[in-house]
């Protein structure tokens, strides 16, 4: 049994790691993100003004170009995170990331279009207001997302990053057949949650930006890091389910399961499993990993904390 003293232990095991890895790469990091930050927005101006200027999507203007741009912004953001592993190996992708990065954020918007997404994004909410029923909204998102992907591809072929062009593909490949598939479909009482949220298509986007950021490291390196990439990206959406309250009444139905601590709990073993599998890893990469398990451990272990004080005033009353 997990105690609180042992995910004390963890934690502060964790923040370590982060200090360290902000000793040795600050500032150079920080300069990286902002450099990465600034050119993606530049080059998402680019492709969203390509799209108002074809004629063959009317229904893009400013406004919907506008909040389009908020969408796929919001939506990339998750994964700058995957930044963190840029200083330790000694590489700093900038165009090919941006371009994956747009690639990833308008998956993203797609993803959206789905009956039951997580979230909805600014550009689904204006086709909604516009009159646009849900099959109808779904199409366009579709639509503009594989054009926005198209666009990209045809700019990673203009620079001489074919590879970095196949992946933004598939990307979109990949989602817009899922997305096609569940547009009439509703979930229900027996869907596996496991499989609903945690196997699909953002595990997926997600991956294909690690390949992007990582291609031009050697085989065997860059495959050990996208298998712990993947597992930390999966402890990160069972947190959110976990803590989201309108997620978690689909989670407690589907499984029966109303007890929270046994799931808490069993996160706290995926974050120790994560970190041993990242032992056979040099220093500098280990703390990487670290920096990506830290925001996760923290919420889990406030969120048990919480869980934990509650059971106690309930038993003392």
């Amino acid at each position: 049994m997990i105690t609180m003293t042992d995910i004390d232990a963890l934690r502060a095991s964790v923040t370590s790691a982060c200090v360290r890895y902000e000793t040795h790469f600050q500032p150079d990091s920080s300069t990286y993100y902002k450099t990465v930050w600034q050119q993606f927005q530049q080059e998402l101006d680019h492709v969203l003004l390509f799209l108002v200027q074809d004629r063959n999507i009317a229904f893009i203007n400013e406004m919907s170009r506008s909040l389009l741009f908020q969408s796929i912004l919001a939506e990339s953001e998750t994964g700058l995170d995957v930044c963190v592993w840029g200083p330790p190996l000694g590489i700093s992708p900038v165009n090919d990331f941006c371009y994956g990065l747009i690639g990833y954020g308008a998956v993203g918007v797609m993803e959206s279009a789905r009956p039951y997404p997580e979230k909805t994004t600014p550009f689904t909410d204006y086709l909604i207001a516009a009159g646009f029923d849900g099959r109808t909204a779904t199409a366009l998102s579709i639509m503009v997302s594989t054009a926005i992907l198209n666009t990209v591809a045809e700019k990673c072929l203009s620079n001489h990053l074919p590879d970095v062009a196949q992946i933004v593909m598939r990307m979109s490949q990949f989602v817009s057949k899922s997305v096609v598939s569940h547009a009439d479909r509703t979930p229900t009482l027996h869907d596996d949650p496991q499989d609903i949220f945690f196997k699909g298509e953002e595990m997926h986007r997600h991956t294909m930006l690690e390949h992007i950021f990582l291609r031009t490291i050697p085989a065997t390196i860059r495959i050990r890091l996208l298998e712990i990439a993947s597992q930390i990206h999966l402890f990160r959406k069972m947190i959110h389910r976990l803590t989201d309250s309108n997620a978690r009444s689909v989670e407690i139905t589907a499984t029966g399961d109303r007890s929270d601590l046994p799931a808490l709990t069993h996160l706290i073993d995926r974050v120790m499993a994560i970190r041993a599998d990242a032992c056979s890893l040099c220093p500098d990469y280990r703390d990487a990993v670290d920096v990506r398990l830290h925001e996760g451990l923290e919420r889990t272990a406030g969120w048990m904390a919480a869980k934990q004080m509650d059971q106690r005033i309930t038993a003392e009353a």
